[in-house]
C-alpha cells in the first residue's frame, strides 16, 4: 500500500538523520575536548534538522498510547465503533496539523527563512518533514479508520 511505504520511507529518512546526528555530535564533543571548541553549527542542525526529522519522520510508523479500561468493557463490535470514531477523531486531528504545517512550510520557503546562529540553515525542509509527517500519519490512520468501519458494519472481520 502507499500510505504503508511512505510511512516506512519517512521512517528510514528519520533512522539515517538519527545517525547522523549521533555521529555529528561525537564528533562535536571530540572536536571540543581535542580543540577547545565545537564545530561550528552542529547545534543548528541537531535543533533544526536532527530533531524534526527524527520525531515527525517516524510519527506514521509510531504505536499511539490508547485507554482502554471503558472500551475493553464493550463487545467486539461496539470496540470496532469506538475505535473508528477515536480514529477518525486522530485523522482530522493529524489533517488540521498538516494542512497548517505546509502552510508554515510555504511561507519559509517563500521568504526563505532560516535558522540564525554560527552557521545559516534552512529552516523549509524541516517544516516540509513536519507536514509529510502529519499527512502521511493521517493517512495511516485513515486506512486503520476504515478498516474498524467494515468491521463494525460487519463487512470483514479484523
Amino acid at each position: 500500500m502507499v500510505v504503508d511505504g511512505l510511512a516506512t520511507a519517512l521512517k528510514w529518512v528519520a533512522v539515517a538523520v538519527l545517525i547522523v546526528v549521533a555521529i555529528v555530535t561525537v564528533i562535536d564533543i571530540v572536536a571540543r575536548r581535542a580543540a577547545g571548541q565545537p564545530l561550528p553549527g552542529v547545534l543548528e542542525f541537531t535543533e533544526v534538522v536532527g530533531m524534526v526529522v527524527i520525531v515527525y519522520g517516524g510519527l506514521a510508523t509510531a504505536n499511539h498510547i490508547t485507554v482502554e479500561e471503558l472500551v475493553a468493557k464493550l463487545g467486539r463490535r461496539s470496540q470496532a465503533i469506538v475505535r473508528a470514531l477515536t480514529s477518525l477523531v486522530v485523522v482530522g486531528t493529524f489533517a488540521i496539523a498538516a494542512w497548517v504545517s505546509f502552510g508554515a512550510f510555504e511561507r519559509s520557503y517563500t521568504r526563505e527563512e532560516y535558522a540564525t546562529g554560527l552557521v545559516s540553515i534552512p529552516l523549509y525542509p524541516s517544516r516540509l518533514i513536519v507536514a509529510l509527517g502529519f499527512a502521511v500519519a493521517a493517512a495511516r490512520v485513515l486506512v486503520t479508520a476504515l478498516e474498524r468501519i467494515r468491521f463494525s458494519t460487519g463487512a470483514e472481520q479484523c
